[in-house]
């Protein structure tokens, strides 16, 4: 055969194959496609679902736990209506180490106490390191206790105060909630340890002392919550030489009518018990004397450069207070309240004779409607902010914001709200003039004047905190359990019971207002079940659901999912 014959052979053989050629072809692209189209879809799918979130929080979780980076913030401005600061934020803690109780300085050395309390010192070196200390609150004889519809989450530790008693040596103080398992009952105590401090480290007694127990020791409650820890109060502060002044909570031991509950105890109006009173302590002494009375759950205390005493206080519906406290008052609770019922939502507390009203006692300095869910409050330095020697900065819980309430002599003339985004559990005064606030899950926020100087770099916080060289594979349910208790429980409890907001126990899937809570007309009428999409969005954007007043829950998308997660898990 000719080459040309052969290569004639060849081109038609090649041809002859074309259409079979082309249909593999045809396959293979086609398979590509529908792969490419199967990802996209995928990825969709886990984008909306927030695996990848959880992912890439589980590697950075692991990461920080085997490597413990440094980590670097800078300072940043902050414009007010009366003039201008620097702020810088640092996350210290997550996991179990949050929800964060309190905050504290020695000597330039800032001491964290954690709710289930646990001590750590963050150095003048920007060095985060452990105590080695916890609190005496007899935990584990609480959970072998196995006492039915016992919230753990609200048995906390509550606060810290640092008292000099030498050069560089200090009675450390603490409030915490404490069970008494011999009496199976619960009790506010105040314990005091020592420390010491050099420049680069702080170190703490081993031992811990009772300065003072709350009277009676309450049994657990009967109704839907065994122990409502969240109204503990147990702010600290120091009124004299000799003199240290506790606010203690009500308990919810208020003689109002709660589902359930058959021992109607009014605590905070009874001479014989310690709730719902600010307690002087006398350290010399000892002795303790119910200074002032009628308050509800104080969660702030300050004793101010004139020797005043202000008190903050979570009110119920609405009626978040700060109150002016003097000795042998009766500031009304649960007599009076500006606030209303949760539940049914609007409605006149039970006790209060006027609707709305507060005659008959000492009327609160300010009160917030709606509520902020007000925490502690300080008298910031004049040197550092002189813009601010006129007011009080008291820190915000439900409104993640700093509130700045301008004073005119005792009066407090507007609160200035400056949004931070967080839940603001404590606020202190340091030495050097700044302020220091500490989130409920663990940033650290640092404020100061603005300055000429050039002293704006970066910060940077190491870790040397002892690591588990092998931790545990991180649990998204278990996290969002933490995320919940730290963020949403002080509204929302699991166990049926409305608060501020509806109880959340088997929220996926059931009816949009289903539960016994006064829900506003528009979420009435709202049709269809909080599905896991719905409550989704719900969370990350509560402003496009008409009719809630709930604010921004302040979570990130990954926090979200692991809510979610975990709310998926509770039953109703």
């Amino acid at each position: 055969m000719s080459a040309k014959a052969s290569w004639l052979s060849r081109a038609a053989a090649r041809v002859w194959a074309l259409p079979s050629w082309l249909g593999a072809r045809k396959f293979l692209v086609a398979s590509i496609f529908l792969a490419g189209v199967l990802g996209l879809g995928a990825g969709y799918v886990i984008g909306k679902s927030g695996l990848v979130g959880v992912a890439r929080q589980a590697v950075a979780s692991i990461y920080r736990d085997l490597f413990n980076p440094p980590q670097e913030a800078a300072w940043g401005p902050y414009d007010t209506h009366l003039g201008d600061f620097e702020f810088v934020r640092h996350l210290l803690f997550s996991g179990d180490d949050t929800p964060m109780a309190a905050l504290e300085e020695v000597d330039g050395h800032l001491l964290f106490l954690t709710q289930r309390g646990a001590l750590y010192t963050l150095t003048p070196a920007n060095t985060l390191e452990s105590l080695n200390l916890t609190l005496p609150m007899r935990t584990a004889e609480l959970q072998a206790a196995a006492i039915p519809r016992l919230d753990p989450n609200h048995f906390r530790a509550l606060d810290l105060l640092a008292i000099p008693r030498g050069p560089h040596a200090y009675d450390l103080y603490a409030s915490y909630d404490r069970y008494n398992a011999l009496d199976r009952c619960f009790e506010i105590a105040v314990s005091r340890t020592t420390v010491d401090s050099t420049l680069e480290h702080a170190s703490a007694g081993a031992n811990w002392e009772d300065v003072f127990v709350t009277q009676p020791c309450v049994p657990p409650r009967t109704g839907e919550s065994a122990f409502v820890g969240i109204q503990s109060g147990g702010r600290l502060a120091r009124f004299d030489e000799h003199t240290l002044l506790l606010s203690v909570g009500d308990l919810e031991f208020d003689g109002a009518p709660y589902p359930g509950v058959t021992d109607l105890i009014n605590g905070p109006q009874d001479p014989a018990w310690d709730l719902g009173k600010v307690i002087a302590i006398d350290l010399e002494s000892g002795l303790a004397e119910r200074w002032a009375a009628g308050f509800r759950n104080p969660q702030g205390l300050l004793v101010d450069a004139q020797g005043r005493i202000w008190e903050t206080e979570h009110g119920p519906l609405g009626g978040d207070e700060v109150n002016l406290v003097e000795r042998g008052r009766d500031y009304g609770w649960p007599s009076v309240t500006y606030g209303m019922r949760y539940v049914p939502q609007g409605q006149n507390w039970p006790l209060n004779p006027t609707y709305g009203g507060h005659e008959g006692f000492e009327r609160p300095a300010y009160v917030f409607v709606p509520s902020i869910g007000i925490s502690q409050l300080i008298q910031p330095s004049a040197q550092e902010f002189p813009f601010w020697d006129t007011v009080l900065l008291a820190t915000s819980l439900r409104g993640r914001s700093l509130y700045v309430l301008r004073l005119d002599g005792s009066r407090i003339i507007y609160a200035e709200p400056l949004p931070l985004g967080e839940r603001l559990r404590d606020i202190i005064n340091r030495a050097n003039g700044e302020i220091a606030i500490i989130t409920d899950l663990g940033a650290l926020i640092r404020m100061r004047g603005p300055t000429q100087e050039d002293d704006h770099a970066p910060i940077v916080v190491r870790d040397v905190r002892q690591r588990v060289a092998t931790p545990e594979r991180p649990d998204p349910i278990a996290d969002g359990r933490r995320l919940f208790a730290a963020n949403c429980q002080s509204c929302h409890s699991l166990t049926g019971n409305a608060g501020v907001g509806p109880s959340l126990a088997g929220v996926v899937g059931r009816d949009i207002a289903a539960t016994e809570y006064s829900y506003s007309p528009a979420l009435r009428r709202a049709r269809g079940d909080w599905t896991e999409a719905r409550l989704f969005d719900f969370l990350e954007h509560p402003e496009n659901f008409e009719g809630t007043t709930m604010p921004q829950a302040g979570l990130t998308h990954d926090q979200t999912v692991r809510v979610v997660a975990y709310l998926k898990t509770t039953a109703p």
